[in-house]
């Protein structure tokens, strides 16, 4: 299944089911998916899971880690907490093996408690882990 074809899915799959785990003030959801050179093999992989501000930083790692590894990113507007951004992240690493994963997602989700944020954060490891056991995390 091609990987837009797939978020069009859980997107769709996840907007039909009511949950009361999913954030709430973001009058637009949005999910932006990049991996380049999806099928070559010979370097490491290293994808980057956040909002705006990882899609801003992206360019710049992926130059710097030009020749060393390929980059991709997963870039939200999910708060931790909620349902699709797990679904997101099983998508994108059910799609390639990745050596590292570096995740920053604290940008939204901002009107959530420090309780509700600590609560999500094993879960969403242990999503990350379940998928990618090998990967070093940062």
């Amino acid at each position: 299944m091609p990987l837009a074809l797939a978020a069009g899915f859980a997107f769709n799959l996840a907007a039909t089911e009511p949950n009361p785990a999913r954030s709430s003030g973001e009058s637009i959801e949005w999910c932006d998916i990049w991996n380049s050179h999806a099928g070559e093999t010979n370097l490491p992989r290293v994808l980057l899971i956040g909002a705006s501000i990882t899609r801003d930083y992206y360019p710049e790692v992926e130059k710097h880690l030009a020749g060393k590894a390929f980059v991709a990113r997963l870039s939200t507007s999910r708060f931790i907490a909620d349902p699709v951004l797990l679904k997101e992240i099983e998508l994108v690493l059910d799609q390639a093996q990745f050596d590292v994963i570096h995740f920053n997602n604290g940008m939204h989700g901002w009107q959530h408690s420090k309780a509700e944020h600590q609560k999500a954060l094993p879960k969403l490891v242990k999503i990350i882990r379940a998928h990618a056991p090998k990967a070093k995390l940062i």
